[in-house]
Order: C-alpha cells, then structure tokens, then sequence
C-alpha cells in the first residue's frame, strides 16, 4: 500500500509541474508558431518566394569534323579542317569494324562499307552522310607493311 502512495505522489508531481509549464505560455505566443520559445515547438518553414524565368537560346549549329574520326591510338600524319591522314599498327579488319561502329553511332545514314583484298593488298572504303555532310574513310594496307594507313575526308554540301 505504501508502494502504490509513493508512485501517486511522484505521479502527481509529474502533473504538476507539466500544467505550470503549459500555463507560463503567453497569450501571443500561442497565436503565432514561430515565435514560440517553448523547447517543444518546432518553428514552421516559410517558403521563399522564387521566381523562373526560362528563356530559351538557339542551339548552335554543331558540325563534324575530321577529328571525330580519329581511330584510337593512331598517329596523327597530317589534319586539315576537312580531312586527316593516320597510321596505326592495328590490323586493317580491326579498324574497319571500329569505322563502320563509329559511322553508324553518329547517325550517320546512307553508308557505303566496301571492302576489298587482293594479294595481302588491302582497300576499304567507308562513307556516311548526316545533314549536309558527307564523311569518307579510306583504309590501306599493304603486303608486308607494318602501317595501315587511313584517310579522312569530311564534305559539306
């Protein structure tokens, strides 16, 4: 029975002091949120005001060039604004695949892939047109040579 005494009096202690901590509250405080000091209250978010303006630019006309058509890792010969002239060690089969790929990925359309070997002499020719433009590649090899040689050539109508 003392038990039970005891845990009312701490019981109603409790509620005591909660009600005197309720009733120090300010009339003002209660009708605006954030000005509250109570530890209990969290202050509310005010949304900033922001405003857009979208103002749309024209995209500037991108054109290709030869660069775009460097096979990786070949050495650079010669490189006008319209054509380039490499060599690689790769064989001539490896960077025709990698020309055709490359062709096609830059949505380049009616294309042209002719491949021709005679003797160990190897010619092939790839071409594309996008847009006005017209890009031809031409892949040799010759018997014995260590060197593929390829050439870029870029036409704008």
């Amino acid at each position: 029975m003392v038990g039970v005494a005891v845990i009312f009096i701490v019981v109603s202690a409790i509620v005591t002091r909660n009600r005197k901590t309720e009733s120090n509250v300010l009339p003002a405080e209660t009708s605006a949120p954030e000005a509250t000091s109570s530890p209990s209250s969290t202050p509310s978010p005010v949304p900033a005001k922001t405003t857009t303006s979208w103002e749309s630019e024209p995209t500037p006309e991108v054109s290709v060039g030869p660069s775009q058509f460097f096979y990786p890792g070949a050495s650079i010969i010669s490189q006008t604004s319209t054509s380039a002239s490499l060599t690689s060690s790769d064989e001539s089969a490896k960077i025709t695949s990698w020309y055709e790929e490359k062709i096609k990925s830059m949505g380049f359309s009616a294309k042209a892939f002719v491949k021709t070997s005679s003797n160990s002499n190897v010619l092939n020719k790839l071409s594309g047109a996008k847009d006005g433009e017209k890009i031809t590649i031409e892949i040799k090899r010759e018997p014995g040579e260590p060197i593929t040689q390829i050439e870029i050539k870029l036409d704008k109508d």
